[in-house]
């Protein structure tokens, strides 16, 4: 009777050809003898993740058509079906999508086959929604729709592990927000400084639940979709904040947030306490299990230099458009500093990347803000495609040396044949 030899592990080609650098340098070492190395090597399998990236591209397309087919049967003929069997229906259709996905990703192996089919039951479960708020005369936008939406499928991004229902119902709960606070905000001139003040306390509460994540090894998988959200959103709203001509005389003389209605400034403080209360008590996890650094304390400061950096977007107590600009421009090159540097230090490559986009961003912002009425329009695109490049470069190389410095793999598909 044969032995059965042991399974090899598929790898992406660039992992493979890092292996046997590594190999080679233990090799050379002594760390490893030749056969140890040949045993090591023979473990794995190249295998292209553009197979896996199709199959993922393919299941999904097909269960999105499949459930665009089934919303828009039942649509046609949504008028001659009774009021309780159109939720029977669509309490099926979402129930059967979700058992299916489940089924296939858990019990049938099929991960990626089955997480498609649980993203498009969490799609068809809005769907639903807006087909059945239909019937009640609610309108598509009615920030309600959004926030049951919500709160229907985060539940199920958990219990299935599914990262792209977890980015559903995160945009969902950003875009029911945001249609909420146009309903609350309706009627007031200027209102751009209440939704950038809003929404970038909300990207600093994403970030503040996302810490709260990491410290919890059972939650620590989520983390990063919170994470990643967060400081896009944050830096996107500081990014805005930094442009001068954003602020001037008139409308910060004529700003008044005491007209903002109540129910805004209570959600607002909302947003605040979650963001600052949230790192607190990432904190104190922290300080419990004597987990205490600088990069983790550096969180907490962090996000409440941001929170009181929304409160100043809010309030605008200064009348001089030029304080508001060096205040946000500084605050904005800080938090992207700090993230490139909270990412090396924590091995967290993405940060870094998000990072080194926005830096980029506010050079761009800043030469367009300084020197659009100073050059003429040739010398301006000729000066501007220049610094594009030399940036791009200089990006680049950091980029690299900072992922060279953490021992970080950049895995890329152009060594893929």
């Amino acid at each position: 009777m044969t032995e059965e030899k042991p399974a090899r592990r598929s790898v992406s080609r660039h992992f493979y050809n890092q292996l046997q650098t590594e190999l080679q340098n233990w090799k050379r070492n002594g760390m490893v003898t030749a056969e140890q190395a040949d045993s090591i090597l023979g473990q794995y399998v190249v295998v292209s993740p553009l197979y896996g990236r199709l199959i993922v591209i393919l299941v999904t397309l097909g269960a999105i058509l499949a459930g665009a087919g089934v919303i828009i049967l039942v649509s046609a003929n949504w008028q001659e079906i009774p009021r309780l069997a159109k939720m029977a229906l669509a309490l099926v259709l979402v129930a059967g999508s979700y058992y299916s996905g489940y089924w296939l990703k858990y019990e049938k192996g099929y991960t990626r086959a089955g997480g498609a089919i649980i993203f498009v039951g969490a799609m068809i479960f809005g769907a639903s929604l807006f087909l059945i708020g239909q019937q009640y005369h609610m309108p598509v936008d009615d920030p309600r729709l959004l926030g049951w939406w919500f709160i229907g499928v985060i539940p199920v991004a958990y219990f299935t592990r599914s990262k792209a229902v977890l980015t559903l119902a995160i945009l969902a709960a950003l875009a029911g927000l945001g249609y909420k606070t146009g309903d609350w905000l309706q009627g007031i001139s200027d209102v751009q400084y209440a939704f950038l003040a809003f929404y970038l306390l909300l990207g600093v509460g994403l970030y503040s639940i996302a810490t709260i994540h990491l410290r919890y090894p059972r939650l620590k998988y989520y983390s990063p979709r919170y994470q990643i959200f967060g400081l896009i959103l944050l830096l996107l709203m500081l990014y805005v904040l930094s442009f001068r001509d954003l602020f001037n005389n008139s409308t910060l003389s004529h700003w008044d947030f005491n007209s903002l209605p109540l129910v805004f400034i209570i959600v607002f403080h909302i947003a605040a306490a979650v963001a600052v209360g949230g790192s607190i008590w990432s904190l104190a996890l922290d300080t419990s299990r004597k987990q205490v650094s600088g990069t983790r304390s550096g969180d907490l400061a962090g996000i409440i230099v941001v929170t009181l950096t929304g409160y100043l977007a809010l309030f605008l107590p200064f009348l001089s458009p030029v304080s508001y600009t060096i205040i946000f421009n500084v605050v904005l090159l800080a938090a992207i500093l700090g993230l490139i540097f909270l990412g090396y230090f924590q091995g967290v490559g993405y940060l870094v990347n998000i990072g080194l986009f926005f830096f980029g961003l506010m050079v761009i912002g800043r030469y367009f803000d300084l020197t659009w009425d100073l050059l003429p329009r040739s010398a301006f695109f000729i000066v501007g495609g220049l610094l594009l490049l030399g940036v791009g470069i200089l990006l680049e190389r950091l980029r690299r040396r900072t992922l060279k410095q953490m021992h970080a793999i950049e895995v890329t598909d152009e060594n893929e044949d």
